[in-house]
Order: structure tokens, then sequence, then C-alpha cells
């Protein structure tokens, strides 16, 4: 499932289907906010990295390395609201979370009586912590329009588009994510250049950086990963094994 921005509330799924930007975070007690716009949909990789750190990726859709070494993209809903919390500046924040939140809102939104809730403002109710959390969403009856500040800061602020701008393949594969990363990474740049797989003969295990290329593309075949990477270790010693005996 790719992306989605700027959706109709009516597409809100039901649970169980599936530059510096302030998120909203929802604390314990009652957090009120107004809707600013329209709902997205966004697919989110957390994944860790090799220092220890926990990543956010949004994913790219067709070609995502993540996707193909085996792990799924968490489905999120986002939408930017003001936080009425924030009582000295107006502040555009960007509400993050899952199909519980979000149909309740749209719950609302459906409701001719209510209808869209760039009109009023929500107050989402939070109890709890973990899984032990639970949400309550109340409409405010009382529609109320934005003020000339609400509104400009509103145009000020950057789209949902640009917040979750995915990164490029490249720049996944870079980011020193475990699930990416080969146990024969430690090898380094051992030399040579990029060659069509599909053109390769067995002459190429001769050389020492086919193994590296080989890594790679381990990442690619998730299924198979633990027999290819036994594979590669035993050719890597056989060829140092070989090395050494014709040196000798």
């Amino acid at each position: 499932m790719s992306t989605t921005f700027d959706m109709d509330w009516g597409s809100i799924r039901e649970p169980g289907s599936g530059g510096n930007v302030d998120f909203m975070k929802l604390v314990n007690g009652p957090n009120v906010m107004r809707i600013v716009g329209k709902p997205s949909l966004i697919e989110v990789h957390w994944e860790k990295a090799a220092d220890g750190s926990t990543k956010k990726i949004i994913c790219p859709g067709a070609g995502c390395p993540i996707c193909k070494a085996g792990h799924a993209p968490n489905s999120r809903y986002q939408v930017k609201v003001i936080d009425r919390g924030e009582k000295e500046e107006i502040k555009i924040k960007v509400l993050e979370q899952g199909p519980t939140v979000f149909n309740a809102i749209k719950t609302f939104a459906m409701e001719p009586e209510y209808g869209d809730p760039t009109k009023y403002d929500i107050k989402i109710k939070k109890d709890g912590a973990g899984r032990e959390t639970k949400y309550n969403v109340v409409a405010s009856p009382k529609k109320v329009n934005l003020t000339d500040e609400e509104r400009q800061a509103i145009e000020d602020s950057k789209s949902l588009e640009e917040i979750n701008k995915p990164k490029t393949i490249e720049e996944i594969q870079t980011m020193g994510l475990e699930i990416l990363m080969g146990s024969m990474a430690d090898l380094g740049d051992l030399g040579g250049s990029d060659i069509d797989p599909e053109n390769l003969s067995d002459d190429d295990w001769n050389n020492l950086w086919f193994l590296k290329l080989k890594t790679r593309l381990v990442n690619y075949q998730p299924c198979f990963y633990n027999t290819m990477n036994i594979m590669l270790k035993n050719i890597f010693y056989l060829y140092i094994i070989l090395k050494k005996f014709n040196e000798g």
C-alpha cells in the first residue's frame, strides 16, 4: 500500500482493515485541537540502526529495500492541527495516529450535524500508556471560524507531502539499518566496479570484490538470506586458502 495524501474523511479504513516539524504529542487527559486540513495515509518503517537508534523511514513504495528485506511498513494517519494547548503562539502540528483515533474523528465528519472537522475543535482524551492506552474523541458542538492569524499560520506551514517526502532507494541503503546490513559488510570497499548480474560467469568468483556485490544482493533475497550468507562465507574462506596456497 502506498502513501496517500488529501484523502476524503470517508476513506478512513476501519480498524483492522489494514524542515523541523512539531508532532502533536497526546498526553494523558484532554488534548484540544483544531483540524486544519485533510488526512493522509502514511506508510512508515521503524527500523533499528547500527548505532542502536531507531529510525523512522517513509516507505518509498515500489523498490523499497526494507520491504524487500521482509519488513512490511506500518500504516499511520496524519492530519495538520492547531494545538489549542499552546497559549503563547499559534502552533501548527501534525497529529499522527492509527485508525482508532481517526475513525472516531471520521464518525463526526460523516455526521450531518457536525460535518467538516475543520469547522470545530476536537478534544481527544488519552488514558493509560502503551498497549493499555485508551482514547475518547469528542467534537465541540460550537463552530468557530479561524482567525486571520490562524489562517496565515496554516498557509505558512509545510504540507504533509513535503513533511513526508520519502528518501531515495540509495539514501535508505546508506542509512546503516540493521535489516539491510549483511554480516560481511565489514569487508568494506574491496574495489571493482558495478556490473550487470545477468552477464556474470563462474570466473567472476575469482575476484574478491564480487563477494561484496553478492552480499548486497542478499539484502534483496530475504527468503534465502541464511543459506546465501553461509555460502558466501565458505567461498570467501576458500578463496583465502587458495590464494595462500598459490602464493606458497
